[in-house]
């Protein structure tokens, strides 16, 4: 094995290291029609990179609070890092995740429907656990979908929604 391959492959991983420690990045899509910015407050071993999509009023530090001060259009794991490396995604801002948006949200997952029902049965996931929700269905609907997105289902929803 060639001499090289170990101080390649410590830099391969500093290089790494540093562009995924990125929790608190404000994000926007290099595409200039997609009207949202996307703050990535977690990462999760299982899923990846938490996002928190906000229709985007401007980049400036104002309406950057202003944004974040709204509830989210919707909240979805999408593959921030490799995003970046594809040029995607520029970082607007850094600023860490604090108050409401430092805990990590709840999740709903729809399990095997059973026979004769329309939906469900419902799980709860936190990020570490799971269970089963037995409560009204109702109340399960307010809880974001846990699933990853890609890029071209992320820009679609935004569009939609915004």
């Amino acid at each position: 094995m060639p001499n090289h391959w170990p101080r390649a492959s410590v830099y391969w991983l500093a290089r790494d290291t540093q562009v995924f420690d990125m929790i608190g990045h404000i994000l926007k899509f290099a595409q200039p029609n997609v009207p949202a910015i996307l703050y990535h407050t977690h990462e999760n071993a299982l899923m990846g990179s938490l996002v928190r999509v906000f229709c985007e009023v401007g980049t400036d530090p104002t309406s950057l609070d202003r944004a974040l001060e709204q509830e989210p259009i919707f909240q979805c794991f999408f593959p921030v890092k490799a995003a970046l490396g594809k040029k995607l995604l520029s970082i607007v801002e850094t600023r860490p995740p604090k108050g409401r948006w430092a805990s990590f949200p709840l999740f709903k997952a729809e399990g095997v429907r059973l026979p004769g029902s329309s939906r469900g049965p419902w799980w709860l996931w936190d990020g570490d656990r799971e269970w089963f929700y037995e409560g009204e269905e109702e109340a399960i609907l307010k809880y974001p979908e846990r699933a990853i997105f890609n890029d071209t289902m992320l820009i679609s929803l935004i569009m939609k929604h915004c």
